[in-house]
């Protein structure tokens, strides 16, 4: 398994668009590359949760992809994963 490094600790969480209609978000996430039921299931999440991380990867990758969608009016941000709070082992 490669290890992850900084460059690759971001994720594209996407939301949802009550102006984008559905089978168009379907295409631009097979455009990303993503199998068609894959992009169904994707777009299935984002419209029943308002939101979902369907991408990880490099900060330049997650931007290209952004760009993409905010081209096409949807809503996204990109989340580092080192902005997680980290939790302390408390020794007892």
């Amino acid at each position: 398994m490669p290890r992850k490094t900084k460059a690759n600790n971001y994720k594209l969480e996407i939301y949802n668009s009550e102006t984008v209609p559905f089978n168009d978000i379907i295409l631009i996430f097979k455009s990303f590359g993503l199998p068609a039921l894959q992009s169904e299931q994707c777009a299935m999440i984002i419209h029943n949760t308002g939101k979902y991380s369907a991408f990880h990867g490099t900060y330049d990758e997650m931007r290209s992809m952004q760009l993409t969608l905010s081209d096409n009016n949807i809503q996204s941000e990109i989340i580092s994963d080192e902005s997680k709070p980290k939790t302390k082992k408390i020794k007892t």
